[in-house]
């Protein structure tokens, strides 16, 4: 074995350093993993090996680990300009890659932070300030995924790849599997949150106005906040299987809370039964076709601002509001009258799921929630969308571990499931989550269990649920001349602010035009640009303080905001003269202000003056 050179430990730890200021600190005062040996390669360098049960793994060459490196290096190509890799070893790989690619971003993935010790002691790290190096440590894979995927996010304007070590995948073939498990599961719901986002924001605002009054003058979903601590939750979605179990329902109606998304209530009324609560929030007209005709005198409903408004224009029950975390709770705060905020995710249980934490009940009980084709069905008997789906018939099905064996899904359902899991895991610790669906995909988090057993153990004691109900209900009131006076004088200042926006837009645009060569082809000099540059911050600065853009453009134009400033930011950056990065520059700031502009003078027509009439009226 190579001894070690502390010498070049302390010269490589003040390098990383500048990187990880903690991390450096920490890796002083730990010692190298025990299985791992570094000794003489055939032409001298050192090279790393694991030992095992007398089993011996090379991580690098045993005869030119540098030349090895070298060429797995070349072989990442360049067109790339960020690299995630998975694995350390002795630091060949990573070195070679800041040789070769200098500027570009990596990001190091690693399952022990005494992994890193190794190439500290016995190569020079001096060229890893070549590269912009950020290290990601843990010993989770999943939440190792978690991180690198935030970092992927806020740079979405950059190409990636995404590596490992060759050795590292069969050292640790679990964390890997693991690892790009997650990491795909991350990036597919962040996707399609951004589609989510961009296919409803219109139709959220335009729900948001019409039910401006109701949405206020109702109770809030936080009078019920705490009200069953202690109480059993059954969540009821529409999933196929809800006809295995939707019998026992009848019989727990006074021992449990049954709360029923709005897609459910079909295939309840067709077997009988009325939930204590109905609770949607899907913006569109299609959802309308499950409450057409519905009598819901009987059913306290729970509704968002952004709900397709007319659902709650028709509906005669009992009515309690909420905002989503999505949207804003501006009108709450200026009105002084909070609802309370529900998450919101790809599936109307995830908004389920987070009402029944917040009610305090405990254990949360899922029935229907398949997010599967079980028995090659879509939805429960009695929903309007349910039909049978024959070999073949759809594109895009795939099998997946279900609580009776495989079962089929799609990629939107399982990117439902993947946001329920997520509220799942950060909930398990303090309340007991069963699954009781019988049937469908498996919810990582929750305890598989029958309905009848569940009942036999959770529900054996007699509540006053509807009277909880009904006592919150109570405090529906409309607005009083105070509270619309200062609605009507915040809805004065959005309009300014709209006109603000589209002025700013105006201003960009005269800015921009100081960027262009003058009509002599003279070019534009550093200090123009730099003063331009300022210019456009200051206007954006002024434009993101404003309450338009903090309540209302910010979370309508979330998805194109975000990328227009990823795309132009990494315009900017591969500029290759000052000319370019002029261009660069104006064309980045007026299109980011031409986006906020169209959002202003689309909330004043469509939702501003909409409101003003609707509180004069």
């Amino acid at each position: 074995m190579i001894k070690k050179n502390k010498d070049l430990f302390a010269r490589n730890l003040n390098i990383l350093k500048e990187k990880v200021p903690a991390l450096s600190q920490k890796l002083s005062s730990i010692s190298v993993d025990k299985g791992f040996w570094v000794e003489e390669a055939r032409t001298g360098a050192p090279t790393l090996i694991y030992r095992s049960d007398g089993q011996e793994t090379f991580l690098h060459s045993r005869y030119d680990p540098e030349k090895e490196a070298w060429r797995w290096a070349e072989g990442l190509g360049d067109e790339w300009e960020m690299l995630v890799l998975f694995g350390l070893g002795l630091g060949y790989h990573l070195l070679a890659v800041s040789r070769l690619y200098p500027g570009k971003r990596v990001i190091l993935v690693e399952n022990d932070e005494r992994h890193l010790l190794p190439p500290l002691y016995y190569l020079n790290l001096a060229s890893l300030t070549q590269i912009d190096l950020t290290l990601v440590v843990a010993a989770d894979a999943a939440a190792a995924a978690q991180q690198v995927s935030r970092i992927i996010f806020n740079n979405l304007g950059y190409s990636q790849q995404i590596k490992v070590l060759p050795a590292y995948q069969s050292l640790y073939p679990a964390y890997w599997a693991a690892f790009q498990d997650e990491f795909s599961d991350q990036l597919l719901s962040y996707k399609s949150g951004l589609v989510t986002i961009g296919a409803h924001r219109l139709r959220w605002w335009k729900n948001y106005s019409e039910n401006f009054l109701e949405y206020l003058e109702a109770p809030g979903v936080n009078s019920l906040f705490d009200k069953f601590a202690g109480v059993p939750v059954i969540l009821v979605a529409a999933g196929p299987s809800l006809a295995k179990n939707i019998h026992l329902l009848p019989a727990l109606q006074d021992k449990a809370l049954i709360l029923a998304a709005g897609s459910a209530i079909g295939p309840l009324l067709h077997y009988g039964f009325r939930p204590h609560l109905l609770l949607s929030c899907d913006p569109t007209e299609n959802n309308y076709n499950h409450f057409a005709g519905l009598d819901g005198r009987e059913i306290p409903f729970i509704f968002a601002s952004s709900l397709y408004h007319k659902i709650v224009r028709e509906y005669q029950g009992l009515k309690f509001s909420f905002a989503l975390d999505t949207m804003n709770s501006w009108p709450d705060k200026v009105a002084g009258r909070e609802k309370g905020v529900l998450h919101s995710g790809a599936t109307v249980a995830v908004t389920c799921f987070d009402l029944a934490v917040k009610l305090g009940g405990d254990p949360i009980i899922f029935i229907g929630q398949d997010l599967a084709y079980t028995g090659m069905k879509t939805h429960a008997e009695g929903n309007f969308y349910a039909r049978a789906v024959a070999d073949g018939e759809e594109n895009g099905l795939f099998l997946t571990e279900g609580n009776n064996g495989p079962v089929y899904t799609t990629k939107a359902l399982w990117t439902m499931k993947l946001h329920l899991e997520r509220l799942i895991s950060a909930a398990r610790q303090e309340r007991r989550i069963i699954n009781a669906t019988e049937g469908g995909a498996i919810l990582r988090g929750t305890e598989i269990m029958p309905l009848a057993e569940a009942a036999e153990r959770y529900c054996r004691l007699p509540r006053p649920v509807k009277d909880t109900i009904l006592a919150a209900g109570r405090q529906r009131s409309s607005l009083t001349e105070d509270e619309a006076g200062r609605l009507a004088a915040a809805l004065a200042r959005l309009r300014r602010q709209a006109q603000h926006c589209a002025h700013s837009l105006a201003q960009a645009k005269a800015t921009a035009g100081q960027l262009q060569p003058g009509e002599s082809g003279q070019a534009v000099t550093p200090e123009q640009l730099s003063g331009a540059e300022k210019k456009f911050k200051r206007m954006e600065k002024r434009v993101l303080e404003t309450e338009l853009y903090r309540h209302f453009i910010r979370s309508m134009m979330f998805d194109l905001l975000t990328i227009t400033a990823m795309t132009a930011s990494k315009k900017i950056a591969d500029s290759e003269d000052i000319a370019d990065k002029a261009g660069q520059v104006a064309n980045g700031f007026v299109t980011w202000f031409r986006t906020v502009a169209e959002a202003a003078e689309y909330l004043e027509q469509e939702v501003i003056q909409p409101v003003e009439a609707r509180l004069r009226g």
